[in-house]
């Protein structure tokens, strides 16, 4: 049987009687002793024999998301439903205002195969989404619950894969999406849990991706850690630089901080990039230059040490460089003469 569905918009202030007779019309196969059968009967959010009363306004909707819906963007009058709060629905059967449980108390028709008391909520489609009831959370989530496990640190569930070698972060999933600034706990759209334990709507993350260039669109919103792990992209990274040395007079030591691991120091100046010296990533910001001359008079200062400094690249680059100027003065000096050996 294909599934008609009621719009709130139309419904809402339909009497007893006249909702009736939507139903009869709706299931003109079904006598009074028939119950409406399963997911017949529901809104694109969920499939459900009943409809919510809303506390707030008095008003009948599918779900609370209907009822949102229908009540944003009114000013100062929108507001949403809290489904706690619910204390009536009526069944779509005999149009009778019952409170809430799996079945109608007047005409004992089955309201939804999946039924929460505390959330309020009723889906015909419950075994088919998996839908489960998590007492850490305090609200039903789809997947199976043999598929999550709550973390108390980060206030939600998660996966049962990343249990392992998820970074914890306080509430994590209660505060609102970095991009959109929607709540990300309730939300029904799906999150992504970034390496550095934030999470972000994963439309919301494409968007970031596709809307920025270079490591801007590589980096969490909030923390600026890469979105995930980039060695591929760190050793391409490597190859570009060594191929593309800088010239002589842009040789100079910058102070960076690795948004990756929080290394702070010098490295040497490139246009293309700082690759950390602790984590190897290039996902580094600059925080002060320093020139040449200041660079090589602090190097000078300092006794020599196991690693190469930037000063002795630039004597030995610049000893090469007077060794070549004085090869072609002499070359010019005393030109070779044909038959001389």
């Amino acid at each position: 049987m294909v599934g008609v569905t009621l719009s709130s918009d139309t419904t809402e202030t339909m009497s007893s009687e006249t909702r009736k007779a939507c139903t009869a019309w709706l299931f003109p196969t079904l006598s009074p002793e028939n119950d409406i059968p399963k997911g017949a009967a529901g809104c694109r959010h969920y499939r459900r024999r009943c409809r919510i009363v809303a506390p707030c306004c008095g008003e009948t909707y599918w779900c609370r998301h209907c009822h949102n819906d229908a009540q944003s963007g009114h000013g100062a009058s929108s507001h949403e439903v809290d489904r706690r709060a619910i204390r009536e629905v009526q069944c779509l059967r005999c149009s009778a205002l019952v409170p809430p449980g799996k079945t109608c108390r007047s005409c004992n028709q089955t309201l939804a195969d999946y039924f929460c008391g505390t959330c309020n909520l009723w889906d015909d489609e419950g075994d088919e989404k998996k839908i489960f009831h998590c007492s850490g959370c305090g609200i039903c989530r789809l997947g199976g619950r043999d598929r999550y496990f709550h973390c108390d640190t980060c206030g939600s569930c998660y996966p049962t894969e990343i249990s392992a070698t998820h970074t914890c972060v306080e509430n994590a999933m209660r505060q609102n999406c970095p991009i959109c600034m929607q709540d990300l706990f309730q939300s029904t759209l799906q999150v992504t849990i970034l390496d550095c334990g934030h999470t972000i709507h994963q439309g919301c993350l494409l968007e970031l991706q596709t809307s920025f260039a270079g490591l801007q669109s590589l980096r969490c919103p909030i923390c600026g850690q890469s979105l995930y792990k980039y060695d591929n992209l760190w050793a391409k990274m490597d190859r570009q630089v060594a191929e593309m040395p800088m010239p002589f007079e842009e040789l100079r030591l910058v102070d960076i901080i690795c948004n990756d691991c929080r290394f702070s120091g010098k490295v040497c100046y490139h246009v293309l990039g700082h690759k950390c010296l602790d984590c190897g990533s290039y996902n580094t910001r600059q925080t002060q230059t320093q020139t040449q001359s200041s660079s090589a008079e602090e190097h000078e200062q300092e006794q020599e040490g196991p690693e190469e400094t930037l000063a002795s690249v630039v004597e030995r680059r610049e000893q090469r460089r007077l060794r070549r100027q004085q090869q072609g003065r002499r070359a010019r000096e005393d030109p070779p003469q044909e038959g001389r050996p």
